[in-house]
Protein backbone atom coordinates (compact mmCIF):
# COMPACT_ATOMS: atom_id res chain seq x y z
CA UNK A 1 0.00 0.00 0.00
CA UNK A 2 1.62 3.21 -0.90
CA UNK A 3 0.57 6.32 0.92
CA UNK A 4 -0.49 8.95 -1.05
CA UNK A 5 -2.99 11.58 -0.32
CA UNK A 6 -6.44 9.95 -1.97
CA UNK A 7 -8.48 11.06 0.96
CA UNK A 8 -8.06 7.36 2.12
CA UNK A 9 -9.90 6.27 -0.52
CA UNK A 10 -8.24 3.09 -2.18
CA UNK A 11 -6.95 4.13 -5.53
CA UNK A 12 -5.91 1.07 -7.91
CA UNK A 13 -5.04 3.14 -11.12
CA UNK A 14 -2.95 5.96 -12.08
CA UNK A 15 -1.39 7.28 -15.08
CA UNK A 16 2.63 6.72 -15.87
CA UNK A 17 4.74 9.60 -15.90
CA UNK A 18 7.48 9.87 -18.77
CA UNK A 19 9.89 12.60 -19.04
CA UNK A 20 12.45 13.07 -21.61
CA UNK A 21 14.71 15.72 -22.74
CA UNK A 22 15.56 16.52 -26.38
CA UNK A 23 18.52 18.43 -27.81
CA UNK A 24 18.66 19.77 -31.38
CA UNK A 25 22.04 20.54 -32.64
CA UNK A 26 22.34 22.27 -35.49
CA UNK A 27 25.23 25.05 -37.19
CA UNK A 28 25.88 28.18 -36.37
CA UNK A 29 25.97 30.91 -38.96
CA UNK A 30 25.39 34.81 -39.04
CA UNK A 31 21.39 35.42 -39.40
CA UNK A 32 22.27 37.22 -42.83
CA UNK A 33 23.72 33.84 -44.18
CA UNK A 34 20.93 31.67 -43.40
CA UNK A 35 22.02 29.31 -45.87
CA UNK A 36 25.45 28.51 -43.94
CA UNK A 37 23.70 27.45 -40.87
CA UNK A 38 21.43 24.68 -39.72
CA UNK A 39 18.57 26.68 -37.15
CA UNK A 40 18.07 24.35 -33.99
CA UNK A 41 15.07 26.47 -32.90
CA UNK A 42 13.36 25.95 -36.35
CA UNK A 43 14.12 21.78 -35.80
CA UNK A 44 12.61 21.53 -32.42
CA UNK A 45 9.66 23.67 -33.06
CA UNK A 46 8.74 21.38 -35.64
CA UNK A 47 8.98 18.36 -33.56
CA UNK A 48 6.96 20.06 -31.03
CA UNK A 49 4.47 21.26 -33.26
CA UNK A 50 4.41 17.03 -33.56
CA UNK A 51 4.28 17.02 -30.17
CA UNK A 52 1.23 18.75 -30.13
CA UNK A 53 -0.15 16.45 -32.67
CA UNK A 54 0.12 13.48 -30.95
CA UNK A 55 -1.21 15.33 -27.76
CA UNK A 56 -4.77 15.76 -29.49
CA UNK A 57 -4.59 12.42 -31.09
CA UNK A 58 -4.51 10.40 -27.96
CA UNK A 59 -7.99 12.26 -26.74
CA UNK A 60 -9.16 9.48 -29.03
CA UNK A 61 -8.72 7.02 -26.32
CA UNK A 62 -10.27 7.70 -23.20
CA UNK A 63 -11.20 6.03 -19.54
CA UNK A 64 -13.26 7.86 -17.80
CA UNK A 65 -12.11 6.90 -14.11
CA UNK A 66 -9.24 10.02 -14.62
CA UNK A 67 -9.08 13.57 -15.64
CA UNK A 68 -8.53 14.09 -17.87
CA UNK A 69 -9.63 11.07 -19.83
CA UNK A 70 -6.82 10.36 -21.99
CA UNK A 71 -3.97 10.41 -22.26
CA UNK A 72 -1.82 13.61 -21.97
CA UNK A 73 2.03 15.04 -23.90
CA UNK A 74 3.10 18.47 -23.00
CA UNK A 75 6.43 20.23 -23.43
CA UNK A 76 7.17 22.46 -20.22
CA UNK A 77 10.66 24.01 -20.95
CA UNK A 78 12.39 25.15 -23.90
CA UNK A 79 16.02 26.83 -24.42
CA UNK A 80 18.14 28.08 -27.79
CA UNK A 81 19.55 30.97 -29.39
CA UNK A 82 22.24 33.32 -28.17
CA UNK A 83 20.91 36.43 -29.90
CA UNK A 84 18.48 37.40 -32.60
CA UNK A 85 21.29 37.64 -35.48
CA UNK A 86 22.91 34.47 -35.01
CA UNK A 87 21.59 31.22 -36.10
CA UNK A 88 20.80 28.97 -32.91
CA UNK A 89 23.62 26.35 -32.53
CA UNK A 90 21.14 24.56 -29.92
CA UNK A 91 17.97 23.89 -28.51
CA UNK A 92 16.59 21.64 -25.88
CA UNK A 93 12.95 21.71 -24.54
CA UNK A 94 11.72 19.02 -21.88
CA UNK A 95 8.61 17.43 -22.28
CA UNK A 96 6.17 14.46 -20.67
CA UNK A 97 4.05 11.61 -21.46
CA UNK A 98 1.53 10.72 -18.94
CA UNK A 99 -0.44 7.43 -20.57
CA UNK A 100 -3.81 5.78 -19.21
CA UNK A 101 -2.78 2.25 -18.15
CA UNK A 102 -4.19 0.71 -21.04
CA UNK A 103 -1.75 2.84 -23.35
CA UNK A 104 1.48 1.73 -24.47
CA UNK A 105 3.98 4.46 -24.38
CA UNK A 106 6.81 3.24 -26.48
CA UNK A 107 4.70 3.66 -29.05
CA UNK A 108 4.18 7.44 -28.39
CA UNK A 109 8.04 7.85 -27.87
CA UNK A 110 8.64 5.93 -31.43
CA UNK A 111 6.71 8.13 -33.46
CA UNK A 112 8.31 10.76 -32.17
CA UNK A 113 11.65 9.24 -32.61
CA UNK A 114 10.86 8.21 -35.89
CA UNK A 115 10.27 12.01 -36.96
CA UNK A 116 13.64 12.95 -35.15
CA UNK A 117 15.27 10.32 -37.35
CA UNK A 118 13.75 12.10 -40.62
CA UNK A 119 14.51 15.58 -39.59
CA UNK A 120 18.34 14.59 -38.86
CA UNK A 121 18.97 13.39 -41.55
CA UNK A 122 17.48 16.70 -43.36
CA UNK A 123 19.79 18.63 -41.12
CA UNK A 124 23.18 16.45 -41.63
CA UNK A 125 22.12 17.12 -45.57
CA UNK A 126 23.45 20.52 -44.78
CA UNK A 127 25.54 19.93 -42.14
CA UNK A 128 27.23 16.29 -41.05
CA UNK A 129 27.83 17.62 -37.58
CA UNK A 130 23.96 18.19 -36.85
CA UNK A 131 22.17 15.90 -34.33
CA UNK A 132 18.93 15.60 -32.67
CA UNK A 133 19.27 13.51 -29.42
CA UNK A 134 16.32 12.44 -26.71
CA UNK A 135 17.44 11.79 -22.92
CA UNK A 136 14.57 9.73 -20.61
CA UNK A 137 14.78 11.75 -17.28
CA UNK A 138 11.69 9.78 -15.32
CA UNK A 139 10.18 6.04 -15.35
CA UNK A 140 7.02 5.96 -13.23
CA UNK A 141 5.30 3.26 -14.65
CA UNK A 142 1.06 3.05 -14.80
CA UNK A 143 -0.65 1.39 -12.18
CA UNK A 144 -3.33 -1.00 -13.37
CA UNK A 145 -6.08 -2.28 -11.75
CA UNK A 146 -6.00 -5.22 -9.46
CA UNK A 147 -7.90 -8.32 -10.90
CA UNK A 148 -8.40 -10.46 -7.92
CA UNK A 149 -11.64 -9.26 -6.60
CA UNK A 150 -11.72 -10.69 -3.50
CA UNK A 151 -8.19 -8.56 -2.91
CA UNK A 152 -10.22 -5.60 -3.71
CA UNK A 153 -13.42 -6.40 -1.66
CA UNK A 154 -10.72 -6.98 1.37
CA UNK A 155 -8.45 -3.34 0.57
CA UNK A 156 -11.82 -1.49 0.47
CA UNK A 157 -13.49 -3.09 3.71
CA UNK A 158 -9.95 -2.23 5.50
CA UNK A 159 -9.84 1.31 4.26
CA UNK A 160 -13.84 1.84 5.19
CA UNK A 161 -14.54 2.75 1.71
CA UNK A 162 -17.21 1.73 -0.62
CA UNK A 163 -15.14 2.36 -4.02
CA UNK A 164 -12.11 2.57 -5.53
CA UNK A 165 -10.56 5.36 -7.34
CA UNK A 166 -7.86 6.26 -10.01
CA UNK A 167 -5.18 9.13 -9.42
CA UNK A 168 -4.08 11.61 -11.90
CA UNK A 169 -0.51 11.59 -10.02
CA UNK A 170 1.98 9.16 -10.15
CA UNK A 171 3.81 6.87 -7.54
CA UNK A 172 5.92 3.89 -6.75
CA UNK A 173 2.59 1.47 -7.30
CA UNK A 174 3.27 0.58 -10.56
CA UNK A 175 7.30 -0.11 -10.46
CA UNK A 176 6.40 -2.43 -7.39
CA UNK A 177 4.00 -4.24 -9.62
CA UNK A 178 5.87 -4.54 -11.87
CA UNK A 179 7.63 -6.84 -9.81
CA UNK A 180 4.72 -9.33 -9.21
CA UNK A 181 3.19 -7.50 -6.35
CA UNK A 182 -0.72 -6.35 -6.02
CA UNK A 183 -0.55 -2.61 -4.94
CA UNK A 184 -3.01 -0.15 -3.98
CA UNK A 185 -2.43 3.83 -2.96
CA UNK A 186 -4.00 4.77 -0.29
CA UNK A 187 -3.29 7.47 2.51
CA UNK A 188 -4.52 10.48 4.49
CA UNK A 189 -5.61 14.22 2.87
CA UNK A 190 -6.09 15.27 -0.95
CA UNK A 191 -3.59 15.86 -3.73
CA UNK A 192 -5.86 19.91 -4.09
CA UNK A 193 -3.72 20.54 -0.86
CA UNK A 194 -0.16 19.07 -1.36
CA UNK A 195 2.78 20.65 -3.16
CA UNK A 196 0.77 24.53 -2.24
CA UNK A 197 1.66 26.97 0.62
CA UNK A 198 0.08 26.02 3.80
CA UNK A 199 -0.47 22.24 2.64
CA UNK A 200 -2.31 20.94 5.19
CA UNK A 201 -4.15 17.15 6.60
CA UNK A 202 -7.39 17.15 8.76
CA UNK A 203 -7.05 15.10 11.79
CA UNK A 204 -9.96 13.04 10.73
CA UNK A 205 -8.20 11.62 7.79
CA UNK A 206 -5.19 10.99 10.03
CA UNK A 207 -7.33 8.71 12.44
CA UNK A 208 -8.69 7.30 9.54
CA UNK A 209 -5.33 6.32 8.35
CA UNK A 210 -4.33 5.08 11.89
CA UNK A 211 -7.58 2.93 11.88
CA UNK A 212 -6.33 1.63 8.63
CA UNK A 213 -3.09 0.92 9.04
CA UNK A 214 -4.34 -1.20 12.78
CA UNK A 215 -6.46 -2.93 10.09
CA UNK A 216 -3.70 -4.11 7.94
CA UNK A 217 -1.31 -5.04 10.36
CA UNK A 218 -3.62 -6.83 11.87
CA UNK A 219 -5.30 -8.88 9.25
CA UNK A 220 -2.45 -9.03 6.57
CA UNK A 221 0.95 -9.35 9.21
CA UNK A 222 2.54 -13.47 8.65
CA UNK A 223 2.42 -14.68 11.98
Amino acid sequence: VIGEPTGMVPTHAHKGIFSFRTIVTGKSAHSSQTQLGVNSIHYASRLITQLHGLSQQLQSHRDSHFTPPYSTVQVGMIEGGTARNIIPLKTSFLWEIRPLPSVDKDEILEQFLSHARELEAEMRSIDSSSSIATIQQTNVLSLRPETDAALVQQMLRLAESNKMDSAAFGTEAGIIQSHGYACFVCGPGHIEQAHIPNEYVEYNQLERCLRFLTACGNELSYS
